[in-house]
């Protein structure tokens, strides 16, 4: 057996960013070709201000159901449909004839944005040590910040050489492209997936630990830093006050909780 880990879990990481970056060119992109959009349409600013809210609002409402659905679901499946999703939308906006048309095109690819963010984390968690995420997290939100930073003077540049309309294709174009690569390469599981050898499964967390991660998120109804009861689905509500270490002590409790369940399952289970 190879003692050498193999680096399946880097070309995740690279993914992962490349998405980042993605997400971020097509949603700064407007801002920039806005003026020659209003110019076009015949935009009043009332029509302006919908055509940005559209997207932040689409967003709102659907990025803790496209969190949601990567549990349920898995993130390689979610992700190649939403990236799809949203990257026909990012071309569409190219394809708008009147104001109704740009702010329903823009509420759309908010949608599909809405639930990259929930489920990039959920593959980091799933694929990275322990030791590697926080690093990793820092590389993916500077991916994005320099994405912003340099989204308009590529936008700029496309649309003085190709024209808004086939600048907004060209990106619906390379989101297609980053979906197909990605679900055919990718799997939920680092167990599952060819490349990983056995020196590298050893170093990525235990499915059974990345679960109780996702019961966490998933069975929790209410939780803030304030001094509240946090109510469970599945048991009586745990006391939960402020500060790092009352977080961390009630996430230690609670696996407690969820290992104590399994092991009475296994006691009660037919022998």
């Amino acid at each position: 057996m190879d003692s050498t880990p193999s680096k399946a879990r880097y070309v995740v990481v690279a993914f992962m960013i490349t998405l980042a970056v993605i997400t971020y060119i097509d949603r700064v992109g407007i801002a920039v070709a806005l003026p020659l959009i209003r110019d076009e349409l015949k935009l009043s600013p009332i029509q302006m201000g919908w055509t940005l809210a559209a997207f932040a609002w689409a967003y709102a409402v659907f990025e803790i159901p496209g969190g949601w659905l990567g549990d349920k679901i898995g993130p390689r499946r979610v992700l190649m449909r939403i990236v799809l999703w949203w990257s026909v939308f990012t071309a569409a906006t190219g394809w708008v004839w009147n104001p109704s048309s740009l702010i329903v095109t823009r509420a759309l690819f908010g949608a599909g944005e809405a639930g990259a963010f929930p489920n990039l984390t959920r593959v980091l968690t799933t694929w990275l040590p322990v030791k590697d995420r926080e690093r990793t997290q820092a590389w993916v939100w500077l991916a994005t910040r320099l994405s912003g930073a340099f989204t308009p003077i590529l936008v700029a540049t496309l649309i003085a050489a190709i024209s808004w309309r086939r600048t907004f294709e060209l990106f619906g174009v390379i989101g297609v492209i980053w979906a197909v690569l990605f679900f055919r390469w990718f799997r939920d599981a680092p167990s599952e997936h060819p490349s990983v050898n056995q020196a590298e499964l050893a170093l990525l967390p235990p499915a059974k630990d990345t679960a109780i991660v996702r019961d966490l998120y998933t069975q929790t109804i209410d939780i803030t830093v304030t001094p509240v009861a946090v109510f469970t689905a599945s048991g009586p509500p745990l006391s939960l006050r402020g500060g790092t270490q009352d977080v961390r002590q009630f996430a230690e409790r609670w696996a407690q909780r969820h290992r104590r369940r399994q092991l009475q399952g296994d006691d009660h289970a037919p022998h």
